[in-house]
């Protein structure tokens, strides 16, 4: 994990599962509003970012799913730079799946709509966000 991602997650990941405690589960049913929230969460508009370009813009990701009842879903994130080139963009992924037995986040939420997590449910949220943004890697410019 990019050093940067790592500090800024160990800054502010205390946040992230604060939210999860407090918000009904109907907020974060999907993947990409799951990761919007913690780039939201850990990379504060306000703050200095250094080498990430004025951080990661939660508001721009794009979502490539090539997939149908299963696969992965691979997230572009790009910086809040004007403009970001290629090297300002960073990429994730997650793999998924079409029921609760085989998909993490349908394993989350179940039947719960519109009610709070448990804490068990809540940590579930967090390490799911953990595992997204571990996988975040910076894209680099293509040789050519």
């Amino acid at each position: 994990m990019d050093k940067f991602i790592l500090e800024a997650w160990d800054k502010h990941n205390h946040k992230l599962k604060n939210y999860f405690m407090e918000t009904p589960h109907d907020e974060h049913d999907s993947y990409l509003a799951l990761l919007r929230k913690t780039i939201e969460i850990i990379f504060p508009e306000d703050e200095e970012r250094g080498r990430l370009d004025f951080g990661l813009d939660h508001g721009r990701i794009t979502q490539i799913d090539n997939g149908d009842y299963q696969g992965t879903l691979v997230f572009v994130v790009p910086s809040r730079a004007y403009q970001p080139g290629a090297t300002e963009h960073w990429y994730t992924s997650v793999g998924y799946g079409s029921c609760s037995g085989c998909d993490t986040l349908k394993d989350i939420v179940e039947c719960n709509y519109g009610k709070l997590p448990t804490k068990t449910e809540a940590e579930a949220y967090w390490t799911l966000c953990l595992h997204m943004i571990q996988k975040m890697k910076r894209m680099e410019e293509a040789l050519g």
